[in-house]
């Protein structure tokens, strides 16, 4: 049973209103949650190597395994088997490995300058690390045993820092490097220490390397079972010596495990600028060869000659093909507008409109700056008008239009602190409006209008708490519905197709995909029709609605190899199918859409290097 109150001038949520969660979610709604809300060019080299290629005169294999335990106050239980295994693993593959456990800050320095001096030109390496890490102002350590820094200024000198590691290894130059990191674990530095956050900020990985984490960026890992390997590790050497897969393929493995035996809770994460197939283990079992071509058949004798002088065959290179389009045609038609580096590091961009002119806004969330622009669609990047400071760690961001001026809505889900940011037009600022103390946790928000005024929905993925609640002119903002909807959406978006609202729901996990049609006459707010859940691949980083004419579109893109998949919805949004896969490019880590002058535009934007492109509908 869902619970709605009727406030400000007797709005009334129809008796349709409780089955609108389920219609979204496709998921049973259980008893009512309690107070959910409170009061308040270089090409890469992609190389194909077969199981015992630096054994028979390839590419040489090195690879770097750490494993840090025995952190006072806060030993982990599982690191050092971790790096045991994963080394094991990697020699049973042909690495020369590099094994070190329990090391100090003068240990962390010697081992790993060990370890660049043994790297050669054309090497392929693997680094595999276990312990913990923490992350200062976007700069990702790792934790020798020794650590003792009590301020923020102390850590990179008691640390090790990542970067420095990377950067070595690039200056040798290997034909491809792997990077594994699994420090995520919970910081315990927290509690006592003014400094650190939780989980570590994503680097995206450099020219021929893959890196992966066990967990996404800013989330924690977990341990495992005691005696037992991390739930990561063990799935790594689970998948690291499977032949016939790829290096793409074996995290992608990787990650559906982890993500299966954590209920979605934590979810690996890579980056990767590794072109063409690689293979750890071994390539998949080759055909029968074909006969020989006429030029290269060869004499009895000449054949005897040639295997007497033939060198080792080098290590394979395959070329993988451009993918534009991978398959299938969509009817969308883009053409590019911006394509511009712009400003880096930010965690969440979001547009607005002011005074009939796309804005755009940038946060970053380890540090708090944040940037207002004015959006160009003349090639050149967006014009600032504002640089400022907001408090640090917000994760939920939301614009919406109130009295006709920009607001923002903002929450930290680990603290449960929201607040209204109102933007001042004259001194091109934000004002605080108001502070409000909320429930922790919610992951995901979305917006719509409900009866004149801006109303929002969110989620928490991990309890399945809902709360549907709208603001006033006064930033009053009273539930309308709490209630426990259950786990399993990860995304939900709002679109319009004419003047009829739609919401669309996708749970990555299962790869099922829904939506329903809203109405709303007056005070009247009722869903009039429920699509029929239909089954979309799964995994997808994020789902993006798109209205071209009177079709809708949703866009769902693959983070590992920067696929955007797109899907075709029927007129009235009830079915919704598969049309065409098409290559946007790895590393997208925000996107947004908006309208201008009856045009569709999507801003795609990358956090490593601040490129921001806007995309502009044909139609």
């Amino acid at each position: 049973m869902l619970r709605a109150s009727a406030q400000n001038g007797g709005i009334m949520i129809a008796k349709a209103l409780r089955y609108l969660l389920p219609a979204l979610l496709a998921l049973a709604v259980a008893a009512p949650a309690s107070a959910v809300k409170g009061k308040g060019g270089k090409r890469t080299v992609g190389l194909a190597l077969d199981d015992g290629s630096s054994r028979s005169g390839g590419a040489a294999r090195k690879a770097l395994v750490i494993g840090n335990a025995a952190y006072p106050g806060s030993p982990l239980p599982n690191t050092k088997r971790d790096a045991r295994d994963v080394a094991k693993a990697l020699e049973d593959i042909g690495f020369t490995v590099h094994s070190a456990l329990d090391l100090n800050l003068k240990g962390f320095r010697k081992t790993t300058n060990d370890f660049l001096d043994d790297i050669g030109k054309g090497d392929i390496v693997f680094v595999f690390y276990a312990g913990h890490g923490v992350e200062i102002d976007g700069t990702n350590y790792l934790v020798p045993i020794d650590f003792s820094a009590q301020r923020a200024s102390d850590v990179a000198y008691e640390a090790y820092p990542l970067n420095q590691l990377l950067e070595g290894i690039q200056q040798q130059k290997p034909a491809v490097t792997v990077v594994v990191l699994d420090a995520c674990r919970n910081n315990p530095f927290l509690a006592n220490r003014s400094f650190g956050k939780r989980g570590l900020a994503q680097v995206n990985a450099g020219e021929g390397t893959l890196i992966a984490y066990a967990t996404s960026p800013g989330k924690t890992a977990s341990d495992g079972a005691a005696n037992g390997n991390g739930v990561f590790t063990a799935s790594l050497v689970k998948y690291l010596k499977k032949p016939g897969v790829d290096i793409e393929g074996v995290f992608k493995e990787v990650s559906d495990d982890v993500a299966t035996k954590t209920a979605r809770e934590q979810i690996p994460w890579r980056s990767s600028s590794i072109v063409g197939r690689f293979y750890l283990a071994g390539e998949p079992a080759a055909e029968e060869d074909e006969a020989p071509t006429k030029s290269s058949r060869r004499r009895p004798h000449e054949e005897e000659e040639e295997e007497v002088v033939e060198e080792p065959a080098p290590a394979k290179v395959v070329k993988e093909e451009p993918r534009k389009p991978l398959k299938g045609r969509s009817g969308l038609c883009w053409e590019q507008v911006v394509r511009k580096p712009w400003f880096q590091g930010a965690s969440a961009i979001m547009p607005f409109t002011l005074d009939d002119q796309p804005h755009v806004v940038a946060y970053q969330r380890g540090t708090g700056k944040v940037i207002t622009a004015r959006i160009r669609h003349d090639g050149e990047a967006p014009e600032q008008l504002w640089q400022g400071k907001w408090k640090t760690g917000w994760q939920g961001f939301m614009p919406f239009m109130l009295n006709g001026s920009p607001h923002f809505f903002l929450y930290n889900a680990d603290t449960g602190q929201a607040q209204y940011e109102a933007w001042i037009r004259g001194a091109r600022d934000s004002l605080t409006k108001r502070y409000a103390s909320w429930r922790k946790g919610y992951t995901w928000f979305v917006a719509f209008e409900l009866v004149g005024f801006p109303a929002f929905m969110g989620y928490a993925g991990h309890s399945g708490d809902a709360v549907i609640w709208r603001v006033d002119g006064d930033l009053k903002d009273p539930n309308l519905i709490e209630t426990n909807a259950g786990t399993g959406m990860t995304t939900a978006t709002t679109y319009k197709v004419g003047e009829t609202t739609y919401y669309f729901f996708y749970m990555a996990a299962d790869g099922i995909a829904g939506s329903s049609r809203l109405n709303v006459q007056g005070d009247d707010f009722q869903v009039v029709s429920v699509a029929k859940s239909v089954p979309v691949e799964k995994g997808l980083a994020w789902v993006e609605p798109v209205v071209v004419g009177k079709t809708p579109y949703q866009l769902g893109y693959r983070a590992e190899d920067g696929a955007m998949v797109i899907y075709r919805g029927s007129a009235d949004s009830t079915s919704w199918k598969g049309v065409a896969e098409e290559s946007w490019g790895t590393g997208i880590t925000g996107h947004a859409s908006y309208e201008h002058e009856g045009r569709k535009y999507l801003m795609l934007y990358k956090a490593e290097s601040g490129e921001l492109e806007i995309r502009r509908s044909c139609q």
